[in-house]
């Protein structure tokens, strides 16, 4: 067994989804999901604009549509307005779930999210913050999620060029106390570390 199984091996014997495995979520998750469907499918059909450009993630992507967990918030207006001041043909899509994990993703690329008429040029890829400050994954786990969407896209969409970006900051300053209180399931790694204001690096982020 070579060890990219073996670490695959010891998740499921932890009884826990690994981040390379598609995993499925509910509520409000299934709904969005459901509508990114019908919009890749619907997509460059019956006169409606092609995608070109798709963006793929988490809350940093579902917020260029102005929302968070599909409910619209005044304060991603700005976001929003960006996104389609770039955009203005409507040929692009974000299809970004807060909280989702690489594995998520996964499932939500395997079942539909990827059914394009014509398939866009570009897939910018922006996943796996909440597997490493949720699921608290290590390096290694979040690297095999993050590959395992990579290939899928590059195997349903073999003429797309993939644009990945890295995993961005998370978690205050050291020294600072978090601005707000962790998401619903998130534990807070960053209040358990000891907080010093006279911590060196105070104003640098994390």
């Amino acid at each position: 067994m070579d060890s990219v199984s073996r670490v695959i091996s010891q998740a499921r014997e932890n009884d826990r989804p690994h981040a390379s495995i598609p995993e499925r979520r509910s509520d409000m998750w299934e709904h969005l999901h459901t509508c990114f469907v019908r919009e890749a499918k619907e997509a460059g059909v019956a006169g409606r604009p092609r995608c070109r450009t798709l963006f793929l993630g988490d809350s940093i992507t579902e917020a260029m549509r102005g929302t968070q967990f599909g409910e619209r918030y005044d304060a991603l207006d700005a976001r929003r307005e960006v996104f389609e001041r770039w955009f203005p043909l409507n040929e692009a899509r974000a299809f970004g779930i807060s909280g989702d994990r690489t594995q998520n993703l996964l499932y939500r690329l395997c079942n539909g999210e990827l059914s394009f008429r014509h398939p866009p040029g570009v897939v910018v890829l922006c996943v796996g913050t909440n597997n490493l400050g949720r699921d608290q994954d290590n390096a290694l786990d979040t690297f095999l999620g993050i590959r395992s969407v990579v290939l899928e896209i590059l195997q349903r969409l073999p003429g797309t060029r993939i644009l990945l970006t890295g995993i961005l900051p998370r978690g205050p300053a050291i020294g600072m106390l978090p601005s707000m209180p962790p998401a619903p399931g998130e534990s807070n790694a960053y209040t358990r570390q000891e907080m010093r204001s006279d911590a060196p690096g105070g104003g640098r982020g994390a």
